[in-house]
């Protein structure tokens, strides 16, 4: 893999927000490059150059940075985006050697229609998207690829039944899940209890008033045996008669 060139400018050290907020209007990125035998060096990279290597290259692009004279093996080693927006605000370069083995991600690609989809009604769900591998920089896939033509239902493929090129060693566990065929789940919702049809709910107030009247009656009852009495109404003497007899 031959390394792409790409133009950096030195940067100070230490920058203000407004002059980096300067530099991300201007379509620059602010990067460092770190790693080897050489001290860290702040500098500057053009974002729609960045952009476009990496696209065409992949994220694992061997790049030549050149800088004051100086040309620094690097390959990307993170981007910072912006939440909202998008775009790159940060990038950290590694120095590499062609020579020496180096630690990346590559990415997962899944490949085929497996028969539990397209027959079974299954799903295809991915465990790991991208496999930790070791390997020479010239020897970087730009992917790796993983055949699902033959998974059916709850059948899968684990990072031990991988193709990798030659000269790669894998970092993640063997039988790390990459991906599997799962059924789909149905969500289950609860139906609204409905009355039957010319059951109408009794009001609430009436309701009320009737335990009112039936509180009124029990209070008539207990007023009994006899009638009730008019208020003011002397009550007579027992064993009396009228006219003194």
């Amino acid at each position: 893999m031959e390394a792409i060139k790409l133009k950096a400018e030195i940067r100070p050290d230490k920058s203000t927000k407004k002059s980096l907020s300067d530099l991300r209007g201007s379509w620059k990125i602010p990067a460092v490059i770190y790693g080897g035998k050489g001290k860290a060096v702040h500098v500057i990279v053009d974002e729609k150059l960045l952009m476009g290597s990496l696209r065409s290259a992949g994220a694992n692009a061997i790049m030549s940075l050149q800088y004051d004279n100086v040309s620094d093996t690097v390959i990307l080693k993170s981007l910072q985006k912006h939440p909202v927006t998008g775009r790159p605000i940060h990038a950290d370069f590694q120095r590499i050697l062609m020579t020496e083995k180096i630690e990346v991600k590559v990415p997962l690609h899944a490949v085929g229609e497996a028969p539990g989809v397209k027959l079974q009604g299954g799903l295809l769900e991915h465990n790991l998207r991208e496999l930790t591998i070791r390997c020479l920089p010239n020897a970087i896939p730009q992917h790796i690829d993983v055949d699902v033509s033959k998974l059916e239902m709850t059948m899968g493929v684990s990072v031990k039944d991988l193709v990798l090129p030659p000269g790669i060693e894998v970092l993640d566990l063997p039988e790390q899940r990459v991906i599997h065929v799962v059924a789909v789940k149905e969500e289950v919702v609860a139906a609204a209890a409905v009355p039957a049809e010319g059951a109408a709910a009794q009001p609430e107030v009436i309701a009320k008033g009737k335990e009112k009247e039936e509180g009124a009656e029990g209070k008539a009852a207990e007023a009994k045996p006899g009638e009730a009495k008019k208020p003011g109404e002397a009550k007579k003497p027992e064993g009396k008669k009228e006219g003194g007899k």
